[in-house]
Formats: C-alpha cells, sequence, structure tokens
C-alpha cells in the first residue's frame, strides 16, 4: 500500500520526467491510497494554474482510493509536528497529517517533496 504525496500528483497533472518514475511505480502497486487533505492542496494548485479544478480531482479520483482524516491522526499530527520540526526546520502541518495518516496506516509515502526526505517509510522521487 502506498500514499500519494500531494507533490507527486502535481508532478503527474504537469508531465514531468519525475511523473513517469512515479507511475511506474503506482502500476506496481494494489492499492494506491491520497489523502482527503491533499484535495484542498491540488485544487488550490489547480485554480492558481488556470485548470479545470473539478477535472483535475476527476482524474486523480479514477486512480485512487481516499484515506479519510481521523480524530486521533490529527492529534498525534499536532506532536509528530513538533518533533519533526526539529529536523525538517520547513516541514508544514499538512505534510506531517500526510506522513502520520501513512505511518498510522502501515503505507509508504510516495512524493520527491524535499521535507520528507530521509524520513522512515518514504519513497523518495528524485
Amino acid at each position: 500500500m502506498i500514499l500519494v504525496d500531494t507533490w507527486t500528483w502535481i508532478e503527474i497533472l504537469r508531465g514531468t520526467k519525475t511523473s513517469e518514475k512515479a507511475l511506474e511505480i503506482l502500476k506496481q502497486e494494489a492499492c494506491v491510497y491520497t489523502s482527503i487533505i491533499s484535495i484542498a492542496e491540488i485544487s488550490r494548485w489547480a485554480k492558481v494554474n488556470g485548470l479545470d479544478v473539478d477535472h483535475i480531482i476527476e482524474k486523480i479520483s479514477d486512480r485512487t482510493n481516499y484515506l479519510e482524516l481521523e480524530l486521533f491522526i490529527l492529534k498525534i499530527s499536532g506532536e509528530k509536528h513538533v518533533e519533526l520540526r526539529k529536523i525538517k526546520k520547513t516541514i508544514g502541518i499538512i505534510d506531517v497529517i500526510i506522513y502520520t495518516s501513512a505511518l498510522v496506516h502501515g503505507m509508504n509515502v510516495l512524493t520527491g517533496d524535499s521535507d520528507f526526505e530521509g524520513l522512515q517509510g518514504v519513497i523518495f522521487l528524485k
């Protein structure tokens, strides 16, 4: 099982070289998940870039299962954010929520976002 980070979806939507590698990895996975919180980041990116938000979300929805947020994951994420900021000075709370969701559910995170580099359970694209 793999949890696709927002960064990866944006690379796929942009059709970059990194997206080719990401898509190869995703083809090998039986279960692909995306945190529901990524939809906020993706819709923001689409809007800023003048893209059809609904079409983008539909394309992603065809390729993934959504992982809902749970109260205990949000609680753990707040605590984990404090810990991770000691070693990853710029990591944001949304990234930590995505990361914590993956850890709790026994998934790896697929990303190339430098805030995740070197963290356990991360498949880093770059």
